[in-house]
């Protein structure tokens, strides 16, 4: 349900991605509040709250840990729901909103950064925090290359008529200097994992939880599940590999993942992995700067430039982690006996229960993939499609990949090369190659 907030806010980040853009933000709360409060000083009051949240964080500015959920009490007059329970404490299945009569307040050291308190709060006075304004100067600003990492859920979230290609060049057309699908390293990531597992699961009660790739599943453990933590993998998601290596290839370059994800923008100033990515935007944010700028995206050049195999792309959802790890094991060790048998959980209360069961002893699997949000990565609250259309839009594009497993995508091998690396069992040698691939769970 859209509602007159929601549909304020959506209006006035439009508006502040057009003014950004062409350098008039110290002139548009004026023209804002002039164009829609009409007088109404409440409505000027959120207005004003708007735009100071809409000016962001720059990326110098970022700093570890820093809320990038938002709190906006001018849009909350304590009358949702039919209970005595707030709407968004409600929601929360971790308890982490603490309520004071009928308002709520976010007690970040409970969150898991799943924002079902943002998709639940038909007011709007729960945000993330916007980062349109920060994208665009960064664009205007940066000395060096700056490269959209787009996570593997993009395909046909920008409209039918939208290919990778189109994607790419739109993405180019408003400052960026190229596209990189977040897919060539959840690729990379695959064939650490597998190797992992082949190392690690070597009787039949041994088991494994991947950390690739979602960061709700990753504090979901971390916070309620702590026990499990030594049972994970330390590798990172792949968009902070993404980050890492870009950045070890082009120093001076800034790293923007872009996808359908709020948590990512949590995760991206985690302690552990701060500094890989500079700035995180959703699809519905860069879809607010192609309107903006009265970009047609859908009539630009069709420039693909295809980069991850089959099992890379699938990671957009659920089973996909499992499927490339998978894929990318049988690669590794034909001849293993002890077979990977996964099980999978899509949403936090389904991985609470399975997780759950692990804690208890019952565990029926020797590899756990979780993914905070149902359907996976493209059931991802700021997604512009259903997350069934998003899902058949990623597996048909995954089957029309170069590369079956990640085994087999010789982009993965010429990065490596680039870095310095050869061959697979370069994704488990010290050094270098751990600092880029490899979380250190301060939390264990």
């Amino acid at each position: 349900m859209i509602t007159e907030n929601r549909q304020l806010q959506a209006a006035i980040l439009q508006e502040m991605a057009r003014a950004a853009w062409e350098d008039r933000l110290e002139l548009v709360e004026e023209e804002l509040k002039q164009r829609y409060a009409m007088g109404n000083a409440k409505t000027a009051q959120k207005i004003h709250d708007l735009v100071q949240a809409a000016m962001g964080i720059s990326a110098k500015d970022l700093r570890p840990e820093t809320p990038m959920i938002l709190t906006l009490p001018n849009f909350c007059d304590g009358d949702c729901g039919e209970t005595e329970i707030a709407v968004c404490a409600a929601v929360c299945p971790v308890g982490a909103l603490e309520q004071t009569g009928r308002k709520a307040n976010i007690d970040f050291s409970d969150c898991i950064n799943c924002e079902r308190c943002v998709e639940a709060c038909e007011k709007g006075a729960i945000i993330e925090r916007p980062q349109i304004v920060p994208l665009i100067r960064l664009l205007k600003e940066a000395e060096g290359p700056v490269y959209a990492a787009v996570a593997p859920a993009f395909v046909g979230q920008f409209g039918p008529e939208m290919t990778p290609g189109k994607v790419r060049s739109a993405l180019k057309a408003i400052g960026f200097t190229d596209m990189v699908e977040v897919a060539l390293f959840a690729d990379m990531l695959s064939i650490r994992e597998a190797i992992e597992f082949d190392a690690r699961v070597k009787l039949e009660e041994d088991y494994m939880i991947t950390s690739c790739c979602c960061p709700i599943w990753v504090k979901l453990i971390q916070k309620k599940f702590p026990a499990l933590v030594d049972r994970m993998s330390p590798s990172v998601s792949p968009m902070i590999g993404a980050g890492r290596v870009l950045k070890a290839w082009a120093p001076k370059a800034k790293v923007v993942f872009v996808g359908p994800c709020l948590a990512k923008k949590t995760e991206a100033v985690d302690t552990d992995v701060f500094g890989a990515i500079d700035l995180v935007v959703t699809f519905r944010e860069v879809n607010m700067i192609f309107t903006g700028m009265g970009l047609k995206p859908e009539n630009l050049p069709d420039y693909d430039k295809p980069q991850a195999s089959w099992g890379g792309r699938s990671y957009a959802h659920t089973g996909g982690v499992t499927s490339a790890i998978a894929a990318a094991l049988e690669r590794i060790n034909r001849q293993r006996e002890i077979k990977m048998h996964a099980l999978q959980a899509d949403g936090v209360a389904a991985c609470q229960q399975m997780l759950a069961e692990c804690a208890g002893g019952k565990v029926e699997a020797n590899f756990l993939e979780g993914m905070g949000c149902e359907g996976g990565c493209v059931g991802g609250p700021a997604a512009l499609i259903p997350a069934a259309e998003g899902a058949e839009r990623v597996k048909h594009y995954a089957v029309r990949s170069p590369y079956l497993s990640p085994v087999e995508n010789r982009q993965v091998f010429a990065v490596l090369e680039d870095l310095g690396f050869r061959g697979i069992t370069s994704l488990t040698e010290e050094g270098k190659i751990e600092a880029l691939l490899q979380r250190r769970f301060t939390e264990r």
